[in-house]
């Protein structure tokens, strides 16, 4: 039996539209970014501590903890945008529930046929 025969198993995300695929795709390389981005500042904040052991004046010392400052309310930032995200993925979408046809009695029917056979016979 020749492999072509057997058939093909889909993803889950072939099927889902063109746009939610677009969604999917914007959201994961965002939240890649924001990571990558996280991780390198963190470690950024050890390799400029681990150079500067010594402050040499006060101004440097000032810029030490303003640098730390700034690190510290960037990645509570960052956290604060993944959560929302991860909040955004995880709420389904709002759809309005179908509405239901309009319920007609059977001498509004017949009714409405009379009208469509007075029309037609007019042409």
């Amino acid at each position: 039996m020749a492999k072509n025969d057997q058939p093909k198993k889909k993803f889950q995300l072939d099927e889902l539209p063109e746009s939610t695929k677009k969604n999917i795709l914007v959201i994961s390389v965002t939240l890649l970014t924001i990571t990558i981005f996280s991780l390198w500042l963190f470690s950024l904040k050890f390799t400029l501590f681990q150079a500067i052991k010594k402050p040499a004046n006060p101004q440097l010392e000032k810029v030490k903890n303003e640098l730390s400052d700034l690190l510290n309310s960037a990645q509570k930032n960052l956290e604060t945008t993944q959560t929302k995200i991860d909040d955004k993925l995880t709420t389904p979408p709002q759809t309005e529930p179908p509405t239901a046809p309009p319920q007609l009695s059977p001498r509004e029917i017949e009714q409405l046929k009379q009208k469509i056979l007075e029309t037609q016979a007019k042409n």
